[in-house]
């Protein structure tokens, strides 16, 4: 080397400069980020957060015993319980139950979300019970990701 000095001089100016970027690196691992626009993924994370108001959820599951089913009345009863239970807890800010969830009404004003069952389950009949599992079925963030297909 004929310059030893001014060799040394680039190389800590340029790894200075280069150096200062490295402060502004970081990596994002949202949804959106991590997905290329336009994902099925990315859509299905979206209507997550609009339906139940935020990503930060925490969800409690149970299996009912062979032979019964999660839509009948004594699971929806119980699903409730747990959820007015959980709803207890330091911290938690909200709480539903499978059985509390609206269902899609088409109306003459237009769609909108109605309560599923009745605040009484007793109230329901089997034909309402049906009617809410078809409805439950149909939505793809519940039908499809929180209710087993085994149950």
């Amino acid at each position: 080397m004929q310059r030893p000095k001014t060799t040394l001089l680039v190389l800590l100016v340029l790894g200075l400069v280069l150096g200062a970027g490295l402060t502004r690196l970081g990596f994002d691992p949202t949804t959106e980020k991590v997905f290329p626009q336009g994902h099925e993924a990315v859509e299905t994370y979206q209507a997550f957060r609009e339906a139940f108001g935020g990503d930060e959820a925490v969800f409690l599951a149970f299996e009912m015993p062979p032979g019964q089913d999660v839509f009948a009345r004594e699971a929806l009863e119980l699903s409730r319980a747990l959820s007015a239970a959980a709803g207890e807890l330091e911290g938690v800010e909200q709480s539903f139950a499978l059985a509390d969830m609206p269902v899609l009404q088409l109306t003459p004003q237009g769609p909108r979300l109605v309560p599923g069952l009745p605040a009484d389950l007793d109230q329901a009949q089997d034909k309402d019970l049906a009617r809410f599992e078809r409805a439950i079925e149909r939505l793809p963030l519940v039908g499809k990701m929180l209710v087993s297909k085994d149950r």
